[in-house]
């Protein structure tokens, strides 16, 4: 018997049973070879579920499954081990070691997504999952640049939301007596999507008349300057900016940042999708959203980035998830115009 063969062959089988949980679907996005992967799914087929299984294929075997790639000083000693691995019936037991030397370490894994609660709850969920008190980076964009911005740049002052709407609020008085928080909240969003826009060279037509907008993002971006503040998109700004102008520091970030995992993909906007493809060049992209999910279109998101994914991302592929474990049949075969 071929030792290598043999170890390939069991290889995959206890890979294949420890994720015995998971649906076909699942199972071939979870285990999938590719650099850049999107999972499309409904609601309810298990988004959660996939990147969290992604994530501890990673770091338990590496992207090892249904590759030639055999560990150094293979023994028979470690085919037994599998085999007896294969015959527990814990299948999520103690893995055997000749299976773990290609994982991923956690250092190299960052998940990112838009909001704290999700990144907690994702934290929570892969540590109770996997058993593993240390995790990756499980956080914000604009935490984690935050976080890259201050090591390279010294501290980072916020501009309160306080100061932001007092501000517009106070250039608006001067046109108008009526000022109300949506009309504040109006100016910020175009504020933030011409700056987004802008540095990619993209435009962007303002809601709010151009007057009025050139007057508030002049006293708005006055203000910021004079105190020393920065808003959460000049995070992402400066940080891609610092990207672009330092070649050694995009560098070191592609090299620990190996493979990236994004939730609620259909969230991201221009300017996040642009710096996923500076870290991401070379390394893992793996993806999940729903297209019809979108809610931050407000904001400038693009899940259009979700359907053109591949010609964003070269050689990416696309996997879909079209089972719903969520809601009733009766509800889910109901037709659209009956709902």
């Amino acid at each position: 018997m071929d030792i290598v063969e043999e170890y390939l062959r069991l290889r995959d089988r206890a890979i294949e049973r420890f994720f015995s949980d998971l649906n076909d679907e699942q199972l071939s996005a979870v285990l999938s070879d590719n650099e850049k992967v999107l999972v499309a799914a409904c609601p309810g087929a298990g988004k959660t579920q996939v990147i969290i299984n992604r994530i501890i294929y990673l770091n338990t075997f590496g992207l090892t499954y249904g590759c030639r790639s055999v560990p150094e000083n293979l023994t028979w000693e470690d085919i037994r081990e599998i085999r007896g691995f294969l015959e527990t019936e814990d299948y999520r037991g103690r893995v055997p070691e000749v299976l773990t030397r290609e994982s991923v370490h956690r250092s190299n894994i960052v998940v990112l997504t838009f909001t704290k609660m999700a990144a907690k709850g994702m934290n929570d969920r892969y540590r109770k999952v996997s058993g593993k008190e240390d995790s990756p980076f499980f956080g914000t964009f604009h935490s984690m640049f935050y976080h890259i911005l201050e090591k390279h740049c010294g501290r980072i002052r916020i501009i309160s939301e306080a100061d932001a709407s007092r501000i517009v609020g106070e250039v608006l008085s001067d046109y108008t007596d009526s000022v109300t928080d949506d009309k504040i909240r109006g100016v910020l969003n175009d504020i933030s999507q011409h700056k987004n826009r802008k540095l990619l060279n993209l435009i962007y037509d303002t809601v709010t008349d151009s007057e009025i907008f050139r007057d508030c993002l002049a006293r708005y971006e006055g203000f910021k300057a004079s105190s020393g503040c920065l808003d959460y998109d000049d995070i992402l700004i400066r940080c891609m900016q610092l990207f672009e102008a330092e070649s050694t520091i995009l560098t070191h970030y592609r090299r620990l940042f190996r493979n990236i995992l994004v939730d609620e993909f259909q969230d991201c906007d221009s300017q996040q999708i642009h710096i996923l493809k500076l870290l991401g060049s070379g390394n893992n992209l793996f993806a999940v959203g729903d297209e019809d999910q979108c809610i931050y279109g407000f904001r400038g998101s693009r899940p259009d980035c979700m359907v053109d994914f591949c010609s964003h991302f070269e050689n990416g592929v696309k996997y879909f998830l079209n089972r719903n474990y969520r809601s009733r049949c009766n509800i889910i075969d109901k037709e659209p115009d009956k709902l």
